[in-house]
Protein backbone atom coordinates (compact mmCIF):
# COMPACT_ATOMS: atom_id res chain seq x y z
CA UNK A 1 0.00 0.00 0.00
CA UNK A 2 1.41 3.39 -0.98
CA UNK A 3 2.43 5.78 1.75
CA UNK A 4 0.20 8.55 0.37
CA UNK A 5 -2.84 6.28 0.51
CA UNK A 6 -2.05 5.24 4.07
CA UNK A 7 -1.78 8.86 5.22
CA UNK A 8 -5.25 9.62 3.87
CA UNK A 9 -6.63 6.65 5.76
CA UNK A 10 -5.32 7.59 9.23
CA UNK A 11 -7.15 10.38 11.03
CA UNK A 12 -6.08 11.71 14.43
CA UNK A 13 -7.86 14.10 16.77
CA UNK A 14 -7.30 15.14 20.38
CA UNK A 15 -9.62 17.10 22.66
CA UNK A 16 -9.07 18.59 26.12
CA UNK A 17 -11.61 19.68 28.71
CA UNK A 18 -10.36 23.24 29.02
CA UNK A 19 -8.37 25.95 27.29
CA UNK A 20 -7.03 27.39 30.57
CA UNK A 21 -5.48 25.17 33.27
CA UNK A 22 -4.18 25.91 36.74
CA UNK A 23 -0.61 24.83 37.46
CA UNK A 24 -0.48 21.10 38.31
CA UNK A 25 -4.15 20.59 37.41
CA UNK A 26 -4.73 17.25 35.63
CA UNK A 27 -4.70 17.81 31.87
CA UNK A 28 -6.62 14.93 30.31
CA UNK A 29 -6.19 14.54 26.54
CA UNK A 30 -8.74 12.34 24.78
CA UNK A 31 -7.44 11.04 21.48
CA UNK A 32 -9.33 9.34 18.67
CA UNK A 33 -7.59 7.29 15.98
CA UNK A 34 -9.57 6.34 12.89
CA UNK A 35 -8.22 4.19 10.09
CA UNK A 36 -9.60 3.04 6.78
CA UNK A 37 -6.87 0.42 6.42
CA UNK A 38 -8.05 -3.05 5.48
CA UNK A 39 -5.89 -4.79 8.06
CA UNK A 40 -5.15 -4.35 11.78
CA UNK A 41 -2.17 -2.22 12.77
CA UNK A 42 -0.38 -2.14 16.12
CA UNK A 43 0.97 1.17 17.40
CA UNK A 44 4.18 1.38 19.47
CA UNK A 45 5.24 -2.25 19.07
CA UNK A 46 8.13 -1.87 16.61
CA UNK A 47 10.81 0.83 16.22
CA UNK A 48 9.85 1.10 12.54
CA UNK A 49 6.29 2.03 13.46
CA UNK A 50 3.56 2.85 13.38
CA UNK A 51 4.31 4.85 16.53
CA UNK A 52 1.93 7.27 18.20
CA UNK A 53 3.10 10.26 20.26
CA UNK A 54 2.28 13.87 21.07
CA UNK A 55 4.21 16.82 19.70
CA UNK A 56 4.16 19.55 22.34
CA UNK A 57 5.50 23.05 21.70
CA UNK A 58 5.99 25.85 24.21
CA UNK A 59 5.07 29.52 23.73
CA UNK A 60 8.38 30.11 21.92
CA UNK A 61 7.56 27.42 19.36
CA UNK A 62 10.20 25.03 20.71
CA UNK A 63 9.34 21.34 20.68
CA UNK A 64 9.42 19.94 24.22
CA UNK A 65 10.98 16.57 25.07
CA UNK A 66 8.97 14.05 27.12
CA UNK A 67 9.70 13.83 30.82
CA UNK A 68 12.56 11.49 31.68
CA UNK A 69 10.25 9.34 33.81
CA UNK A 70 7.26 9.53 31.45
CA UNK A 71 5.51 6.16 31.08
CA UNK A 72 6.24 4.41 27.81
CA UNK A 73 3.44 4.13 25.31
CA UNK A 74 2.06 0.60 25.41
CA UNK A 75 1.36 -1.33 22.20
CA UNK A 76 -2.17 -0.61 20.99
CA UNK A 77 -3.94 -2.55 18.26
CA UNK A 78 -6.22 -0.70 15.88
CA UNK A 79 -8.59 -3.12 14.11
CA UNK A 80 -9.09 -2.89 10.38
CA UNK A 81 -11.24 0.07 9.35
CA UNK A 82 -12.02 0.98 12.93
CA UNK A 83 -11.95 3.88 15.40
CA UNK A 84 -10.41 3.66 18.87
CA UNK A 85 -10.00 6.17 21.67
CA UNK A 86 -7.66 6.53 24.65
CA UNK A 87 -6.78 9.09 27.28
CA UNK A 88 -3.53 10.54 28.62
CA UNK A 89 -2.75 12.90 31.47
CA UNK A 90 -0.35 15.26 29.70
CA UNK A 91 1.25 16.30 33.00
CA UNK A 92 2.72 12.79 33.28
CA UNK A 93 4.23 13.01 29.80
CA UNK A 94 5.55 16.58 29.51
CA UNK A 95 6.62 19.40 31.81
CA UNK A 96 3.49 21.53 31.48
CA UNK A 97 3.49 23.01 34.98
CA UNK A 98 5.18 26.30 34.06
CA UNK A 99 2.74 29.14 33.30
CA UNK A 100 2.61 29.87 29.60
CA UNK A 101 1.05 28.89 26.29
CA UNK A 102 1.42 25.42 24.76
CA UNK A 103 0.22 23.47 21.75
CA UNK A 104 -0.54 19.74 21.77
CA UNK A 105 -0.72 17.72 18.56
CA UNK A 106 -1.26 13.96 18.07
CA UNK A 107 1.15 12.35 15.61
CA UNK A 108 1.91 8.95 14.09
CA UNK A 109 5.24 8.05 12.46
CA UNK A 110 4.97 5.27 9.89
CA UNK A 111 6.73 4.28 6.71
CA UNK A 112 8.98 7.34 6.76
CA UNK A 113 6.14 9.83 7.13
CA UNK A 114 4.47 11.71 9.98
CA UNK A 115 0.68 11.92 10.14
CA UNK A 116 -0.70 14.72 12.30
CA UNK A 117 -3.95 15.77 13.93
CA UNK A 118 -5.04 19.33 14.59
CA UNK A 119 -3.12 21.30 17.22
CA UNK A 120 -4.87 22.15 20.48
CA UNK A 121 -3.75 25.36 22.17
CA UNK A 122 -3.87 25.73 25.96
CA UNK A 123 -2.71 28.18 28.60
CA UNK A 124 -1.33 27.26 32.02
CA UNK A 125 -1.81 29.98 34.65
CA UNK A 126 -0.84 30.56 38.27
CA UNK A 127 -4.44 31.48 39.14
CA UNK A 128 -5.72 33.81 41.82
CA UNK A 129 -5.32 32.48 45.34
CA UNK A 130 -8.48 32.95 47.39
CA UNK A 131 -7.35 31.47 50.72
CA UNK A 132 -4.96 29.01 52.34
CA UNK A 133 -4.78 26.95 55.53
CA UNK A 134 -1.69 25.11 56.82
CA UNK A 135 -2.12 22.24 59.27
CA UNK A 136 -0.34 19.18 60.65
CA UNK A 137 -1.07 15.61 59.55
CA UNK A 138 -0.97 13.52 62.75
CA UNK A 139 -0.75 10.19 60.91
CA UNK A 140 2.77 10.82 59.59
CA UNK A 141 3.95 14.03 61.28
CA UNK A 142 4.04 16.02 58.04
CA UNK A 143 2.20 19.23 57.24
CA UNK A 144 -0.13 20.34 54.46
CA UNK A 145 -0.97 23.66 52.94
CA UNK A 146 -4.44 23.72 51.41
CA UNK A 147 -5.00 26.50 48.89
CA UNK A 148 -8.14 27.53 47.04
CA UNK A 149 -7.65 29.20 43.66
CA UNK A 150 -10.08 31.00 41.38
CA UNK A 151 -10.21 30.63 37.60
CA UNK A 152 -12.57 32.07 35.02
CA UNK A 153 -13.60 29.47 32.46
CA UNK A 154 -16.01 30.28 29.66
CA UNK A 155 -17.14 33.37 31.58
CA UNK A 156 -17.93 31.29 34.67
CA UNK A 157 -16.21 31.40 38.06
CA UNK A 158 -14.58 28.13 39.14
CA UNK A 159 -12.56 27.25 42.23
CA UNK A 160 -9.88 24.58 42.62
CA UNK A 161 -8.12 23.04 45.63
CA UNK A 162 -4.35 22.55 45.67
CA UNK A 163 -2.67 20.41 48.34
CA UNK A 164 1.05 20.92 49.08
CA UNK A 165 3.65 19.61 51.49
CA UNK A 166 5.71 22.77 51.35
CA UNK A 167 8.48 21.41 53.58
CA UNK A 168 9.08 18.57 51.11
CA UNK A 169 8.38 20.77 48.00
CA UNK A 170 5.71 18.26 47.00
CA UNK A 171 2.35 18.94 45.38
CA UNK A 172 -0.24 16.26 46.06
CA UNK A 173 -2.41 17.54 43.26
CA UNK A 174 -4.93 20.09 42.07
CA UNK A 175 -8.62 19.22 42.30
CA UNK A 176 -11.35 21.17 40.48
CA UNK A 177 -14.22 21.86 42.88
CA UNK A 178 -16.58 23.28 40.27
CA UNK A 179 -18.47 26.49 39.69
CA UNK A 180 -18.70 28.97 42.53
CA UNK A 181 -20.73 32.06 43.34
CA UNK A 182 -17.84 34.35 44.14
CA UNK A 183 -19.80 37.11 45.89
CA UNK A 184 -19.82 34.72 48.88
CA UNK A 185 -16.30 33.70 49.91
CA UNK A 186 -15.70 29.95 50.35
CA UNK A 187 -15.04 28.58 53.83
CA UNK A 188 -12.22 26.13 54.60
CA UNK A 189 -11.45 24.36 57.90
CA UNK A 190 -9.00 21.52 58.61
CA UNK A 191 -10.07 18.89 61.14
CA UNK A 192 -7.94 17.10 63.75
CA UNK A 193 -6.97 14.36 61.28
CA UNK A 194 -5.64 16.85 58.74
CA UNK A 195 -8.59 16.62 56.33
CA UNK A 196 -9.68 19.80 54.57
CA UNK A 197 -13.36 20.78 54.59
CA UNK A 198 -14.49 23.27 51.94
CA UNK A 199 -17.92 24.89 51.97
CA UNK A 200 -18.99 27.06 49.04
CA UNK A 201 -22.03 28.12 47.07
CA UNK A 202 -21.99 26.46 43.65
CA UNK A 203 -25.19 28.18 42.49
CA UNK A 204 -27.71 30.58 44.07
CA UNK A 205 -29.70 27.61 45.45
CA UNK A 206 -26.96 25.02 46.06
CA UNK A 207 -24.18 24.78 48.66
CA UNK A 208 -21.50 22.07 48.68
CA UNK A 209 -19.46 20.70 51.60
CA UNK A 210 -16.49 18.72 50.24
CA UNK A 211 -13.89 16.86 52.32
CA UNK A 212 -10.38 16.03 51.04
CA UNK A 213 -7.73 13.94 52.74
CA UNK A 214 -4.13 15.18 53.10
CA UNK A 215 -3.20 12.80 50.27
CA UNK A 216 -5.64 14.16 47.73
CA UNK A 217 -8.65 11.86 47.81
CA UNK A 218 -12.17 13.21 48.14
CA UNK A 219 -13.66 11.60 51.24
CA UNK A 220 -17.14 13.05 51.39
CA UNK A 221 -19.59 15.37 49.66
CA UNK A 222 -22.74 16.92 51.07
CA UNK A 223 -25.23 19.01 49.13
CA UNK A 224 -27.50 21.61 50.72
CA UNK A 225 -30.41 23.13 48.85
CA UNK A 226 -32.33 26.35 48.97
CA UNK A 227 -34.17 25.29 52.13
CA UNK A 228 -31.09 26.41 54.11
CA UNK A 229 -30.99 30.13 54.84
CA UNK A 230 -27.54 30.01 56.51
CA UNK A 231 -24.81 27.40 56.71
CA UNK A 232 -21.24 27.35 58.00
CA UNK A 233 -18.43 25.01 59.07
CA UNK A 234 -17.96 24.33 62.77
CA UNK A 235 -15.37 22.36 64.76
CA UNK A 236 -16.68 19.92 67.37
CA UNK A 237 -15.04 19.12 70.71
CA UNK A 238 -13.37 15.98 69.27
CA UNK A 239 -11.73 17.96 66.49
CA UNK A 240 -14.06 16.84 63.72
CA UNK A 241 -15.73 19.37 61.43
CA UNK A 242 -19.40 19.57 60.55
CA UNK A 243 -21.58 21.80 58.43
CA UNK A 244 -24.12 23.64 60.54
CA UNK A 245 -27.14 25.01 58.76
CA UNK A 246 -30.38 26.70 59.57
CA UNK A 247 -33.42 25.74 57.53
CA UNK A 248 -36.00 28.22 56.43
CA UNK A 249 -35.46 31.27 54.30
CA UNK A 250 -35.92 34.81 55.52
CA UNK A 251 -39.46 35.86 56.17
CA UNK A 252 -40.77 37.79 53.23
CA UNK A 253 -43.40 40.55 53.26
CA UNK A 254 -46.91 39.30 53.78
CA UNK A 255 -49.51 39.94 51.06
CA UNK A 256 -51.36 43.19 51.57
CA UNK A 257 -55.08 42.69 51.91
CA UNK A 258 -57.01 45.01 49.68
CA UNK A 259 -59.48 47.36 51.32
CA UNK A 260 -61.38 47.55 48.08
CA UNK A 261 -64.10 44.97 47.65
CA UNK A 262 -63.72 42.70 44.68
CA UNK A 263 -66.44 43.32 42.14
Amino acid sequence: MAGGTVSAQIQLSTTLDHVVYLQFEPMIARTTVKTGIGQPVVFNSEPTGPNFYFRVNDDYGHQMPPLADAPRAEPTMVPAQATIGFTNNMLRLYNLARPGFYSIQPCVDWMGKTYQGEKRHIEVVAGREVMRVTANVPSDGSSRTYKIFHLNRRQQDHILLRIDDEDASLCYGVFPLGRSVMNEKPQMVVDAAGNAHILFKSSPNRILHLTYSPYGSMMNQKVFGQEYSTISLGTKADGSVESIGQQGGPTGPKPVQSIINNR
